[in-house]
């Protein structure tokens, strides 16, 4: 994993399944920014997660072949406070 002075992380992640073997990408950054990269078969997979509170996540998801997209996928993980009013 590296630093560069703008206080992104990136490095590499290795995936072992039986004998398949999956790399990703990622990059950190401390404003709750992480991007995971992934490419295989020349479908390239994008995720990026925006970490935003304790109650709101997006996660944006991209699949491209060559310079097309194959499909985007947007997820978001919202925690509801009840109150008692």
């Amino acid at each position: 994993m590296t630093n560069n002075k703008t206080d992104t992380f990136t490095g590499v992640l290795q995936k072992i399944v039986g004998h398949v073997y999956q790399n990703y990408q990622f990059q950190i950054n401390q404003n709750g920014y992480l991007k995971i990269k992934s490419t295989k078969d020349q479908i390239t997979y994008i995720e990026h997660i925006y970490y935003i509170s304790d109650n709101l996540r997006i996660s944006i998801t991209k699949l491209k072949r060559l310079n097309n997209y194959i499909a985007i996928a947007f997820t978001s993980y919202i925690k509801i406070i009840k109150s008692d009013q």
